[in-house]
């Protein structure tokens, strides 16, 4: 939610949509997921960019794939944080963006 307050409606629809939920994975620290940048696999599946294909391959749809997406995008958040440290939300979508 934090994310989307910093991006605004027009931002959070040039952000991309695996950052957007990576991020939201990572942060949860959720057990289901290896979050470690140093062991998780971040190469599972093709993540979606925009927030419509998100919905429909991560989605409710996707049924027991959506861990899959949603794995595989906090393992990338992780690794990303782990190569450009940041300081808060504002910091990590300035870097971001900055690539």
């Amino acid at each position: 939610m934090v994310l989307h307050a910093r991006l605004g409606l027009r931002g959070q629809s040039q952000f991309p949509a695996w950052v957007d939920e990576g991020l939201a994975t990572y942060v949860s620290r959720d057990g289901r997921f290896d979050l470690d940048p140093e062991t998780c696999d971040s190469a599972q599946v093709d993540l979606p960019v925009k927030a419509k294909d998100w919905r429909r391959f991560a989605g409710v749809e996707a049924g027991k794939y959506s861990d899959l997406y949603y794995g595989s995008a906090g393992c990338k958040v992780a690794k990303w944080l782990k190569a450009h440290p940041v300081s808060g939300v504002t910091d990590l979508i300035e870097a971001y963006q900055a690539q």
